[in-house]
C-alpha cells in the first residue's frame, strides 16, 4: 500500500531511471580498484608476459632468420658472380638446372631469351615450357619438405625430378592419390587436373629441355676455343673487353653491368689464388711463423688473410714476396686488406650457410603452432584463475556496488576492462622482452650479417599482433568471472566471510 498523507491521501511515488556511469567513470573506477589490487594484478600481468614473450620470440627468431637466410642468397650470389659465371659458360647445366633456371624466369614473368636462343624455340613455346618448369619446382620443393614416412607412404623410393616419371604410372599415381587423402594435413602446390595435365605434358617437357642442354653444350664448346689456353677465371678478368664479346658470339648473354661486376671478382679470384700459393713456399712459411711466433705448419689460408688484415703486416708480407721471387709489382698493402676483407666475408657467409636449408620460409612450423597454442591455453587458465579469485575476494565490494545502484553491465565491464589494461600491458611488455630475447639470440648467431637484415616493419606489426593478442586473451578469459560477478545476488555476498 502506499504510504497516506496528512489528509489521508494516498501520495504518487515516480520510480525514475536507474542511473547509469559513462565509460570514463567506469575506467577511472577500475583504475583505482586495480590500485588497490596491484599485486594480484602483477601476477596476472606476469602471466600474460611469459606467454606472449614465448610467442614473440619464435615469430621474431622465424622473420630474423628468414630475413638472413634471403640476404645471405643475395650476397653469396653476389660476391661468387664470376665463379657462378665460370661455370655457366664452361659446361652444359642438369636438367634440374635448366628447369629452375626456366622456373625462376617464370616466377618474374620474363622469357629466358638466352635458354629460348639455346632451344631454339618460338615465344609460345618457351612460355608453355616456362609455365611447365614452374609447376615442376614447385611439386619437387613441396615434396622436399615432407619427412621420410610422408615421402615413402607417397612416393616409395622416387625422388627428385624422377617423381614425375615414376607418377605416370596409372598405379603408381593411384597409390599417391590414395595416400595423400589420407593425409589432411597436406595440400598439393596445384590441383589434381593440373597435376594430370602437368603428367601427360612431362615427356614433352623433358624433351624440350634436353634440347636446351644441347644447345647449351654447343655454346659453351664454341666459347673454349676462345680461351687460347686461359683458364674460364683468367679470361673472365677481360669481360668487359674481348672475351666479353667472345661470350656474346657463342650464344650466352652478357650484359654490362654484369660484366663490369665479374672482370674484378675475377681478377680479385687470381689474386687470391697467387697469394695463398706464396704459403707452398718453405721461405715464406718459416717467414710468416716467425713474426707470428707460430709453428710454420699451423700457417693456413685461413690464419694468412687474417694476418693480412693489419696494414703493417700487408706492408711486411708484400716486402717478403718480392724477397723470395714472388711478382708483387701489381699489389699494394690496400689491395691486401680488401682481399683480406672480402675472404673473410665469405668464410663469415659459409659459418651460417646452414641457415638457408633450415629456414623454409614459413614463419612457424606445426610443431611450433603447437607449442604455442599450449601456451596461451595455459595463460588462459590463469587468467581466468586469477579473476575467478578477485570475484571470490570482492563479494562484499561487489554486493556494496549493487546496494548502491551499480547494474549488472557495470560490474560484468569493470572486470572486462581490467582485464583489457592487464593484457594491454602484459602483451607490450611480453613482446618487448620476446622481441630483445629474439634478436639477442640471432645477433649472438649472425653478428654483423644481421644488422642490414632487420625487418623492421613485419617486427613492429608482429608487436602489434603480440599486444592485440594479449588484450584479447585477458578479455576472453575474464568472460566466465565477470558473468559470476554480475550475477551475484547482493545479499548472498554480504553473507559471505
Amino acid at each position: 500500500m502506499l504510504p497516506p498523507d496528512e489528509d489521508n491521501t494516498l501520495k504518487r511515488i515516480d520510480i525514475q531511471d536507474q542511473a547509469r556511469l559513462g565509460f570514463l567513470r567506469t575506467l577511472s573506477m577500475t583504475i583505482n580498484g586495480m590500485r588497490h589490487r596491484l599485486g594480484r594484478s602483477v601476477v596476472t600481468i606476469l602471466v600474460i608476459v611469459v606467454a606472449i614473450a614465448f610467442l614473440m620470440n619464435t615469430l621474431s627468431e622465424s622473420m630474423l632468420k628468414n630475413s638472413v637466410a634471403g640476404r645471405l642468397d643475395e650476397r653469396i650470389k653476389e660476391l661468387h658472380t664470376a665463379a657462378n659465371l665460370a661455370t655457366h659458360l664452361s659446361q652444359a647445366g642438369t636438367e634440374e638446372q635448366v628447369l629452375s633456371r626456366l622456373a625462376a624466369a617464370g616466377e618474374e614473368e620474363t622469357i629466358p631469351s638466352e635458354l629460348q636462343s639455346m632451344g631454339g624455340f618460338s615465344d609460345a613455346t618457351i612460355t608453355e615450357l616456362t609455365e611447365q618448369a614452374a609447376q615442376a619446382t614447385a611439386i619437387v620443393t613441396w615434396l622436399e619438405r615432407l619427412n621420410y614416412g610422408q615421402r615413402r607412404r607417397l612416393l616409395h623410393d622416387a625422388e627428385g625430378y624422377g617423381v614425375f616419371g615414376w607418377l605416370r604410372e596409372p598405379e603408381h599415381l593411384q597409390r599417391f592419390e590414395t595416400e595423400l587423402a589420407t593425409m589432411p594435413s597436406l595440400k598439393l602446390p596445384v590441383t589434381t587436373e593440373t597435376l594430370h595435365r602437368f603428367l601427360e605434358a612431362w615427356p614433352t617437357t623433358r624433351a624440350r629441355s634436353e634440347q636446351i642442354r644441347t644447345g647449351w653444350l654447343e655454346a659453351a664448346n664454341r666459347l673454349a676455343t676462345s680461351l687460347d689456353g686461359r683458364s674460364m677465371i683468367e679470361a673472365l678478368s677481360d669481360a668487359e673487353g674481348e672475351f666479353g664479346n667472345q661470350v656474346r658470339e657463342a650464344g650466352f648473354q652478357l650484359d654490362a653491368t654484369t660484366a663490369d661486376r665479374v672482370a674484378p671478382q675475377a681478377r680479385e679470384m687470381l689474386d687470391v689464388k697467387r697469394i695463398e700459393q706464396t704459403i707452398d713456399s718453405d721461405a715464406m712459411q718459416i717467414a710468416i711463423a716467425q713474426r707470428l711466433d707460430i709453428l710454420p705448419g699451423e700457417i693456413d689460408p685461413k690464419l694468412l688473410w687474417r694476418f693480412l688484415g693489419s696494414g703493417s703486416n700487408a706492408s711486411w708480407f708484400l716486402q717478403r714476396m718480392t724477397e723470395t721471387g714472388f711478382r708483387a709489382e701489381d699489389l699494394s698493402r690496400e689491395r691486401l686488406r680488401e682481399l683480406s676483407r672480402i675472404y673473410r666475408e665469405e668464410q663469415a657467409l659459409a659459418s651460417v650457410a646452414w641457415v638457408r636449408d633450415s629456414a623454409d620460409r614459413r614463419i612457424l612450423d606445426q610443431r611450433m603452432i603447437w607449442l604455442i597454442g599450449v601456451s596461451l591455453i595455459v595463460c588462459m587458465v590463469g587468467i581466468t584463475n586469477a579473476m575467478l579469485m578477485s570475484v571470490t575476494q570482492r563479494f562484499r565490494e561487489i554486493a556494496t556496488m549493487k546496494c548502491l545502484g551499480a547494474l549488472d553491465g557495470f560490474i560484468a565491464l569493470a572486470f572486462i576492462l581490467e582485464a583489457c589494461m592487464l593484457g594491454f600491458f602484459g602483451g607490450l611488455l611480453g613482446a618487448l622482452v620476446g622481441l630483445t630475447i629474439g634478436m639477442s639470440r640471432m645477433f649472438g648467431t649472425f653478428g654483423s650479417l644481421l644488422a642490414g637484415a632487420i625487418p623492421t616493419f613485419s617486427l613492429l606489426l608482429a608487436v602489434g599482433a603480440a599486444l592485440f593478442l594479449g588484450v584479447i586473451l585477458a578479455a576472453l578469459s575474464t568472460v566466465i568471472p565477470a558473468l559470476q560477478a554480475a550475477r551475484l545476488a547482493p545479499m548472498e555476498a554480504m553473507r559471505v566471510e
